[in-house]
């Protein structure tokens, strides 16, 4: 029996925008690019490479290839925006992530079930980034209060994760009902990626903010690239309450739970620890 799908036609086009610096992360760029080679949709990939990889192997999957030199740094993320904004008309749905984010099918399902609730409004769906270690429990990394801060910009955030340790900072920006649905709004915006429909990525482009490059963005360069369509692109990102777990995305490293002993079960919490502090907000 085919699998029952939230997406309201079958064969949409997704663009989805990809920057692999240096050579630390093919392992992750290919767990990723097979995620998208096993989708049914029809899917391009554009990679912006600083170093030529072989993608002969996914055969399902539209690749395209844009090289820069290793000079350019973490601009690289930055590169994607035009070739995206160029090909508006063309895709149905706009992918960016950094090439350790695994997003999938479940993941695009809901999001597009989601936007269709919120058409005609300045929400958007978001996704909740999680780690491992050696046992089940998903580490929630970006509501981590020392690592909620960035809302603020990168000048603020050594100030705000030294008041850390002094007060604790809010993980939760705001609570609200939407359709009858209850959903949050993180106070980090960051997910290392973000998924626009076209109508979305219409008002981020006519918010006059997207190219504006890292300055004055959210957080640093990298963040900057991901989350400014949610900081200053005149859209705010909502999770679900109902769709929380559909909500996960796998940051593959899974390096902050495994090299920074701050990022434990006491201070990072999981889904069922989440959703507690998001009943517990008064509205």
């Amino acid at each position: 029996m085919p699998k029952k799908r939230h997406v309201p036609f079958e064969f949409m086009k997704i663009l989805v925008c990809i920057p692999d610096y240096g050579e630390g992360q093919k392992n992750h760029l290919k767990r990723i690019l097979h995620e998208y080679d096993s989708m049914i949709f029809d899917i391009t990939v554009a990679v912006f490479l600083t170093d030529d990889m072989d993608f002969s192997q996914f055969n399902n999957i539209h690749i395209q290839k844009f090289f820069f030199d290793r000079e350019i740094k973490l601009m690289l993320a930055h590169q994607h925006k035009k070739f995206m904004a160029e090909n508006i008309d063309n895709y149905d749905l706009f992918v960016y992530s950094e090439n350790d984010m695994l997003i999938t099918e479940s993941n695009i399902d809901i999001f597009i079930k989601l936007s269709e609730k919120m058409r005609g409004t300045k929400f958007v769906p978001g996704f909740i980034r999680y780690e491992l270690k050696d046992d089940n429990y998903k580490y929630l990394i970006d509501f981590h209060s020392g690592n909620c801060t960035l809302r603020h910009g990168s000048f603020w955030m050594k100030f705000y994760a030294l008041k850390h340790y002094i007060v604790k900072n809010k993980v939760i920006e705001s609570r609200l009902e939407l359709n009858g649905e209850m959903y949050f709004e993180p106070n980090n915006l960051h997910q290392a990626s973000y998924l626009l429909t076209r109508d979305q990525f219409k008002m981020v482009l006519g918010s006059g903010s997207y190219f504006k490059g890292p300055d004055s963005g959210f957080g640093a360069v990298l963040e900057s690239a991901a989350s400014d369509v949610y900081f200053r692109c005149g859209l705010t990102k909502l999770i679900s309450m109902d769709f929380i777990q559909e909500c996960l995305i796998h940051h593959l490293p899974n390096k902050y739970v495994n090299k920074f002993s701050q990022y434990n079960k006491k201070e990072v919490p999981n889904i069922e620890k989440l959703i507690s502090i998001v009943k517990g907000i008064k509205n």
